[in-house]
């Protein structure tokens, strides 16, 4: 199921700047549910469930200035298809680490994306 949407993405990566070019495997959001029903916390939190990279070939740098040239950049060092959605406190407070990227999936497998 992924392969139809990847594809979209990289025909037209505009039509997806509105998310940001962010995705979720449908396995690390059943992994971040299970983690967060687990949890030892108190009242409610909000977490940003994603991956840890884009959704298209291109670097996210490019993508910044092609479709958001006047936003300002965080300087440090990261993966060039690094997310725009921080996860960080997914993983601080849950120990949410994404397992599945749209990169590492066979064309052939029929895997799941949000």
């Amino acid at each position: 199921m992924m392969q139809p949407l990847l594809e979209r993405v990289r025909q037209n990566p505009g039509n997806w700047a509105s998310s940001f070019w962010s995705y979720v495997h449908v396995n690390d959001v059943a992994q971040a549910c299970l983690l967060a029903l687990t949890h030892p916390y108190e009242g409610h939190q909000i977490f940003h469930i994603t991956s840890n990279d884009t959704s298209t070939e291109l670097p996210t740098d490019e993508l910044l200035e092609r479709w958001f040239p006047n936003v300002p950049r965080r300087t440090n060092s990261r993966e060039p298809r690094w997310s725009l959605i921080d996860g960080t406190r997914a993983e601080e407070m849950l120990g949410y680490h994404p397992q599945y990227r749209w990169s590492n999936l066979s064309a052939t497998t029929d895997e799941h994306a949000l």
